[in-house]
């Protein structure tokens, strides 16, 4: 999938393309501003409406960037089938992080300390063994599968440790119900990360191991990381960001990816949650290389994003009784709609509470990060206590309610007006996806495709 605007940069890649499939014997598709303007126009022909194609197609509302636009397209062209999202700069070498027993583990949440473990090194190849197996395979001894299919099987409920597994994946077993949903890999080489937060925050023991990201001089633009668990885990509740290879059980709708701004594989792991029951995450241990970035890191940000916004919006949109992913996603999609189309000043009203709140809720967990650790190191303090205050400015000003990654306008109001068509916006694809995904898949099955073969 390529969203590149640039026709030269789309015949280079295509170019590109060609000489793998060449080289490799394997079949190569691609689809990038022609193919997906193709793709466009037979959805319109099986009747979804003109603003819902062009949602998930076009950039919409002047965002400087928008991934879920071809998260979107890679998911309608690989409709009923297991679908694999990998980064463009992800390099073919596979890391083995693997270490102790491998029992499959499900857990309400993965501890953060089992998915993050950061590493400070100029070069990790020397440090960890190749990955021996291959990596669609270990995708797909997850991917799709039942729960009860993964966890042993038990007859006496008193031998589960019903307090470390939950209650809602006990009652998944006991049910026959709920099964792996998306699969990610962890990151070896380029963290990826945009900003300073996730290292501020690290817990232990991932902390010890950033000391020297304090204390070493010029490490901020020389940072290679390990992202990943070293044993497999599922969760319920993710949390869930897109890595370089995630899989996608596609053979029944997921949720789409909001295609306004950055953020998108956050949003989608919330979305994922709330619209299909029973979905797990499981974490795989390898790690893909990321090609190293030579930069620097800036400050953690003092708003929420779009994608933040709408998840929280989200968030408040009451259950449904329904257990069927369709119904789910029209009545979260109709909900936020809801939000969309209320008087302006209700809905400035109510964004501006629910920004507070969350700008509220990260002071609190900053705050008691320094309270734990005190002054040491004395550069994280600094840069922790700088974060409050900014996060604390932002929380008293009148246009708390503005997400940082939002177009420029002259006035509040236009900006609060702008915000709120980008919700109505994304509500009403979320309605609609159902039916876009059932239409890609009649196109699939009638031998019209998104992408199309490389010769």
């Amino acid at each position: 999938m390529d969203d590149a605007e640039c026709p030269e940069t789309r015949k280079s890649v295509q170019a590109w393309l060609r000489g793998v499939a060449r080289r490799s014997g394997v079949q190569m598709s691609y689809a990038g501003a022609e193919e997906k303007s193709r793709f466009a126009r037979n959805l319109l022909t099986r009747g979804i409406p003109p603003d819902i194609v062009r949602m998930v197609f076009r950039r919409e509302h002047q965002m400087e960037s928008s991934p879920g636009s071809n998260r979107n397209a890679l998911l309608l062209h690989g409709v009923g089938a297991g679908t694999m999202s990998c980064d463009e700069d992800a390099v073919c070498k596979v890391y083995d992080l693997r270490r102790g027993s491998q029992a499959l583990t499900a857990v309400p949440i993965a501890p953060t300390a089992e998915r993050l473990h950061f590493m400070l090194a100029d070069s990790l190849s020397a440090d960890l063994p190749e990955y021996p197996d291959d990596l669609l395979a270990a995708h797909e001894s997850l991917l799709g599968r039942p729960l009860s299919e993964l966890i042993h099987p038990f007859e006496n409920t008193m031998k589960v440790d019903a307090a470390k597994m939950g209650s809602r994946i006990l009652c998944d077993l006991l049910d026959g119900a709920g099964a792996v949903a998306v699969t990610v890999s962890g990151v070896v080489g380029d963290p990826g990360l945009p900003h300073l937060a996730p290292i501020l925050t690290a817990q232990e023991p991932t902390r010890t191991r950033l000391a020297p990201f304090w204390h070493a001089t010029g490490i901020r633009t020389n940072f290679h990381a390990i992202l990943g668990v070293n044993r497999p885990i599922l969760s319920i509740h993710g949390p869930l960001a897109t890595t370089t290879a995630t899989g996608l059980d596609n053979r029944s709708p997921l949720p789409p990816f909001v295609p306004f701004g950055t953020g998108e594989d956050t949003l989608f792991g919330s979305m994922l949650v709330k619209c299909l029951r029973g979905a797990y995450v499981g974490y795989l241990p390898f790690g893909l290389l990321h090609v190293h970035r030579h930069r620097a890191y800036s400050p953690p940000p003092s708003r929420p994003r779009v994608a933040d916004l709408i998840g929280l919006i989200a968030a408040d949109a009451p259950d449904v009784l329904s257990s069927g992913a369709e119904s789910r996603m029209k009545a979260i999609g109709q909900h936020i709609v809801s939000c969309g189309t209320a008087p302006l000043g209700e809905f400035s009203e109510y964004v501006v509470q629910r920004s507070r709140r969350f700008l509220l809720n990260l002071i609190e967990r900053c705050q008691a990060l320094l309270d734990q650790y005190g002054g040491d190191p004395p550069d994280w303090a600094e840069n922790l206590a700088d974060w409050i205050a900014r996060l604390e400015q932002v929380m008293l000003s009148p246009d708390v309610g503005i997400p940082a990654n939002l177009p420029h306008a002259e006035t509040t109001v236009e900006r609060s007006v702008h915000l709120q068509q980008i919700v109505r916006d994304f509500g009403a694809l979320l309605c609609s996806w159902s039916e876009v995904w059932k239409a890609a898949r009649c196109l699939k099955d009638s031998g019209v495709a998104l992408a199309r073969r490389v010769e």
